[in-house]
């Protein structure tokens, strides 16, 4: 018996895909595309770009890095650094982690690649939906790493470095008005990536710092929330770029020891503070500065991570917002020419785009057009399948994780759309205490934003696929 093409089994995952659609079944346990909470068009309104950029301003967090650079002869300086996807400005993300590894120490000391742009980065989306006459949005920030690794202790074996590491924060306000961020919206909920794990907190936790003011009286514009971010090496404890609720004041720590307690955790120290570039009250707050060639050396820590310094001693450096929404199309099994993709490989993922999308952050332009298309979801290390997972096959990306838990259940979720994502499809989270030690679908608090959610007559807007900051 000959095999079914991969054609094919796409055209026939494509069929089952709108017979469900036509049916109306599209469920995850006890799940379906329920509108009933949901507004009509008669109460629907949306935010304009400036004010969504307005917004993931406002929230963009601080982070307070631990760094391990010590490595002898300044092998490993920079190596905790937040970066960019291009940041060697060559257009290919497959040799990432070797650059960031092996040629980074040129830039650091002026030898080499000064067109390179370390440019720290946060990957944003804001998803904007009406609920129950109330709007609401879902605000994304992904920090990237070209790397992450972990050193062998005794007894203990670790696999080498890996291409790529990216940890997700995610908040989700409520009663959003349109005038703008810090209106009366509500907080919802903060959840952060501790690798398999998805912590939350309920708006109003006693583990939600932000920064404040100590020295005048005039308050601050924003509300960062300091989150402290783990090595990029380890084997044992926070390591890999893991993230964690700062469970300290600023007070406890700007004129005393650079050492929080985090989530999980007694104290820690931390070398790095990355604030938004953008956020102007924060960046002056910590006279952050952008890294360039010229200021590399002095912006880079050179620290073990066990060394605990002073606050007033850490690197401070900006980060910018870019979006989610220029590095999707990369994933194309056509990103770099027909059944061509230097970036990622494996078995692609079908997605029915409702709207074309493209992308220039490579250097040339990728435009995706509308239709079934295939988008591969594994990283390329060099030539080499590695062991990183892209966007297609992010739980949080349509929302299929389990809140305040471990483990996802994306594929029961992409199984049950007959093995073909919507373009909008997307679980919006509610946040609950109710923690399971076995977590299931039906027991997640939250729902299936309902078709045609994201439109702008019904009071929406996907920022996944829609971007807001110029490349």
């Amino acid at each position: 018996m000959i095999p079914p093409s991969r054609h094919t089994v796409r055209e026939g995952a494509h069929t089952l895909k709108r017979l469900m659609c036509a049916i109306g079944i599209l469920t995850v346990g006890m799940f379906t595309f329920a509108d009933s909470a949901f507004s009509n068009q008669n109460t629907s309104w949306i935010l304009s770009d400036d004010q969504r950029r307005a917004f993931l301003h406002y929230y963009s967090p601080i982070i307070l890095k631990r760094a391990d650079e010590n490595k002898i002869k300044g092998k490993t300086r920079g190596h905790d650094w937040i970066t960019n996807f291009n940041f060697d400005q060559d257009g290919n993300f497959s040799n990432n982690r070797k650059n960031w590894e092996k040629e980074k120490r040129k830039f650091i000391d002026r030898k080499g690649h000064a067109n390179w742009k370390i440019q720290p980065t946060l990957y944003t989306a804001a998803i904007e939906f009406m609920q129950n006459d109330q709007k609401s949005l879902i605000l994304l920030y992904h920090v990237y790493h070209a790397m992450q690794g972990c050193q062998k202790l005794e007894q203990v074996i670790c696999k080498n470095e890996d291409i790529h590491d990216w940890e997700r924060i995610e908040i989700r306000l409520n009663h959003v008005t349109d005038t703008g961020p810090g209106q009366g919206e509500a907080i919802g909920y903060y959840v952060l990536t501790a690798h398999s794990k998805h912590t939350g907190r309920l708006g109003g936790h006693p583990d939600l710092h932000y920064l404040e003011n100590m020295n005048t009286p005039q308050s601050l514009a924003g509300k960062h929330l300091f989150i402290w971010q783990a090595k990029w090496r380890g084997s044992t404890g926070p390591r890999k770029g893991e993230l964690r609720f700062v469970e300290d004041d600023l007070d406890e720590f700007l004129n005393g020891r650079a050492k929080v307690d985090i989530s999980g955790h007694d104290d820690k120290p931390f070398h790095y503070v990355f604030v938004d570039r953008d956020a102007k009250d924060a960046t002056a707050f910590w006279n952050a500065q952008h890294i360039t060639a010229e200021n590399a050396a002095n912006l880079a820590s050179g620290k073990d991570d066990d060394k605990v310094i002073k606050t007033k001693k850490t690197k401070r450096i900006t980060y910018e917002l870019q979006d989610l929404a220029d590095v999707f199309p990369t994933h194309w099994i056509h990103a770099n020419g027909t059944e061509s993709n230097i970036h990622w490989t494996g078995t692609p993922v079908h997605i029915e785009l409702a709207e074309p999308i493209q992308s220039s952050i490579t250097g040339t332009t990728i435009k995706v057009p509308a239709g079934l298309q295939d988008f591969y979801q594994r990283s390329l290390d060099g030539s080499e399948e590695g062991e990183r997972t892209g966007y297609p096959r992010k739980h949080w990306f349509w929302g299929t994780y389990f809140w305040g838990n471990k483990g996802k259940w994306t594929r029961d979720a992409y199984e049950a759309r007959g093995e073909v994502w919507n373009q909008h499809d997307y679980f919006a989270h509610e946040g609950s205490d109710n923690l399971r030690s076995k977590p299931s679908p039906e027991h997640e608090v939250g729902e299936w934003l309902p078709e045609g959610w994201h439109k702008a007559e019904n009071g929406g807007f996907d920022g996944r696929w829609v971007p807001l900051f110029s490349e």
